[in-house]
């Protein structure tokens, strides 16, 4: 799953608090499908004959611990029966030391035949000469052509409009709204086209100083991915042009916005120690987090009231003065460029990403579905009650990940890093400390030119 848990994205552990089927008419659903094709009956011919015997191992590498081996195992069980002329080793590093083995390994002429690649890497070792560009392949594939896969999740493996993986998982933020507390306070939970004034509105009415109830807080008090977004929605640009070769974080509409959540901090929060608690555990009426924590949430939803649970349903970013949409980004299943045996390699990436693969994650819960498959989609949330799979199905399928489209995927670029350490600081300055936006907003336009400028 990707996430804050196990630090499945690139962001701070500090945003996890110490902490989709409706039968949807595929008609009303803008796909990506890049030829027609079956899916499963594909597989099977693509199959043909195999020997008996296996007589070729492949590596595949991911980071996690020795509790994972069983479960990916068993996922490639599947593979193997369905190219029996092959073993997959599985080779996994904690997820500190996870990059910069893979790096190692490329540079040494030992890289595993796949290797699972995270959003924020992806441009870098692309700009390296690390990764196999398998475009090609792709457009020649009929077990991904004939699948259906959301668009953001294929444009998760695109950089420069070439494509370097396959899909491995696709994550959004979203906005989990506390429909319990709303109702509670006599207040109606917002329509999807929300704004940011009706967000602020929402949050003042159901503040609670005496029962310790909290707003969402400030959604753009960190760096990272996230607060590009508010950016995007807000100024109709990211930190950098799209180019990635000009500065525009202190655009004068970005200004406004920090000076905006500003003003309306005292509608967004509660005062140091007034909350009883966080979002998890009910105090807190709104929260933007990962999609893919909803089971944490529903488990603890079932927990804080005792046989009176609670309930959540989900949101779009509050729209700004720019646009609405969502932080949202994918990791990748590779192979490296000096690859000794694409071909092979390419066939065990090409499963994973296919339908059988998709259905092997899904059965132990390893990655959300990135497809449109209904009967996937509902095991995926088995762990909720089927009048609220399809409520967050019909969300998935209309307005996040299709329809609507609100969930907009990250580009990350190779600087992005160290960028990212220069905004937190300036963005600590104006919330922490007081400091202008206009001089911090300036001060970090020159601090992130200078870098440009190394390039």
């Amino acid at each position: 799953m990707l996430g804050m848990a196990r630090s499945r994205s690139s962001f701070s552990p500090r945003r996890l608090p110490m902490g989709v089927w409706l039968v949807v008419l595929l008609a009303a659903w803008p796909l990506v499908v890049l030829a027609a094709g079956g899916n499963l009956g594909v597989q099977a011919a693509a199959a043909g004959k195999a020997p008996s015997q296996p007589t070729k191992q492949l590596i595949l590498a991911t980071y996690g611990d020795s509790s994972d081996i069983d479960k990916w195992d068993d996922v490639l069980k599947g593979f193997t029966a369905r190219y029996p002329e092959y073993t997959v080793k599985v080779e996994e590093t904690v997820f500190d030391q996870y990059p910069s083995k893979i790096v190692t390994q490329i540079a040494t002429g030992n890289a595993p035949d796949v290797f699972l690649t995270w959003a924020q890497y992806k441009p870098k070792w692309v700009t390296e000469g690390l990764l196999l560009d398998v475009t090609d392949r792709w457009e020649k594939s009929e077990i991904l052509t004939g699948t259906k896969f959301y668009p953001a999740a294929v444009d998760s493996v695109r950089y420069r409009g070439r494509l370097y993986g396959v899909p491995y998982d696709f994550n959004s933020m979203v906005w989990f709204v506390n429909r319990t507390l709303l109702e509670e306070a006599g207040v109606p939970v917002p329509p999807d086209n929300w704004t940011v004034e009706e967000m602020r509105t929402v949050s003042r009415k159901t503040l609670d100083p005496v029962k310790g109830i909290n707003g969402p807080g400030i959604p753009i008090d960190w760096g990272w991915g996230p607060n590009i977004q508010w950016y995007h929605n807000w100024t109709g640009h990211e930190w950098l042009d799209e180019t990635r070769t000009k500065v525009l974080v202190n655009d004068p509409k970005a200004i406004d916005m920090f000076n905006w959540f500003l003003k309306a901090r005292q509608d967004l929060t509660l005062p140091p120690g007034k909350a009883k608690g966080d979002f998890f555990a009910g105090f807190q009426s709104m929260w933007e987090g990962w999609f893919s924590y909803m089971n944490l949430i529903w488990d603890a939803f079932k927990k804080a009231r005792g046989s009176n649970p609670l309930d959540f349903t989900l949101k779009p970013y509050p729209a700004g003065p720019s646009g609405q949409h969502n932080f949202a980004q994918g990791h990748m299943w590779a192979i490296a460029a000096t690859c000794k045996r694409p071909d092979d390699a390419w066939k065990l990436a090409e499963w994973l990403a296919g339908p059988e693969g998709q259905a092997a994650l899904n059965r132990h819960k390893i990655a959300p579905p990135v497809i449109l498959d209904e009967q996937l989609w509902r095991s995926y949330l088995d762990f909720l009650p089927e009048s609220k799979q399809r409520e967050v199905v019909a969300f998935v399928h209309l307005k996040l990940y299709g329809g609507t489209g609100y969930a907009r995927n990250f580009q990350y670029w190779p600087t992005f890093a160290e960028m990212n350490d220069i905004m937190i600081k300036h963005i600590q300055a104006i919330f922490q400390m007081g400091k202008s936006p206009a001089n911090e907003l300036t001060m970090a336009q020159e601090e992130l030119e200078a870098i440009l400028r190394k390039k």
